[in-house]
């Protein structure tokens, strides 16, 4: 009776095996949710990529898009997309970045985030029955020489990673008894690595108020002045991926405040839970200076 059942056993699985296989659930349409951290617009994205259904539930998606963003230091934006895949596509998941250029239009922008957003969804999207209508093409119908895009070659930041702001801002208000007048401007540059990360920032800002009364028949006025004037600069420096030291140094000076000038200057250390270099999705830092 047991040599009997042995053959009937080893006849059964290649059916079972086969079964297994023929009834993989292949989705029709892939269902993915869109984090968006920055600039997105999401009408465009429904209109130019109509392959997929894009959900607002995070946890029913095939596939959960990150995109976040940070400045270069030519002024351009570099993009990050991360995908991760969910439900049946779990064990995948992907990250690309790109860098738009300073001078591209906000058209041109657009475009570009389209363009790595479907290069990343396509082998997901491949894995469902929509994949018959997706088309690739792979060859390029023109060629940047002075860029050297199609040769690999890696394009140097000419301001070397450095970021600077400026900025003005005032106002003026006035009426039968009183005038007020504000005035002000910021500048800061910035230089952020892998290995070191540097700081400077000024900030000026002057106000002038003008109250005016009558008193025994004579007109008088007070005139209050303030300003405030501050300056900062801090460095950090990476000793590994997750541990870091540095300093800050700071001036300061405010009538408003009654503060003739004081400044300050202190070590610190710094311990990042998850490595520097996963800042734009993920940074959680405790620090003692």
């Amino acid at each position: 009776m047991r040599k009997s059942i042995v053959p009937f056993l080893f006849a059964f699985l290649p059916f079972v095996s086969t079964y297994s296989q023929n009834n993989l659930v292949v989705p029709e349409k892939l269902k993915v949710f869109i984090d968006c951290q920055t600039r997105c617009d999401m009408s465009f994205i429904r209109s130019e990529i109509n392959l997929v259904d894009f959900l607002l539930d995070q946890q029913a998606a095939d596939v959960h898009v990150l995109i976040t963003d940070q400045n270069t230091g030519g002024g351009g934006d570099e993009y990050q997309l991360i995908f991760f895949g969910q439900n049946q596509f779990q064990n995948m998941k992907d990250t690309i970045r790109f860098i738009n250029d300073a001078n591209a239009t906000a058209y041109e922008e657009r475009d570009l985030l389209i363009k790595y957003l479907k290069l990343g969804l396509t082998p997901y999207i491949g894995r469902t029955k929509m994949a018959k209508e997706i088309q690739i093409q792979m060859k390029s119908e023109k060629i940047d020489i002075e860029t050297k895009e199609n040769t690999g070659t890696k394009t140097k930041d000419p301001w070397n990673f450095w970021v600077f702001r400026i900025g003005a801002n005032g106002n003026f208000n006035a009426d039968a008894v009183y005038k007020d007048r504000r005035y002000g401007g910021n500048f800061s540059a910035n230089r952020t690595t892998e290995e070191l990360k540097i700081n400077f920032s000024v900030n000026a800002s002057k106000n002038k108020s003008i109250f005016e009364y009558e008193n025994a028949g004579m007109t008088q006025k007070i005139i209050v002045n303030n300003h405030t004037y501050n300056f900062s600069h801090s460095l950090v420096k990476s000793i590994n991926d997750h541990w870091s030291y540095g300093y800050e140094a700071n001036y300061s000076q405010s009538s408003f405040s009654n503060i003739k000038g004081q400044a300050f200057l202190r070590a610190a250390v710094e311990y990042n839970i998850f490595p520097y270099k996963e800042v734009n999705n993920r940074f959680f830092t405790i620090s003692y200076g």
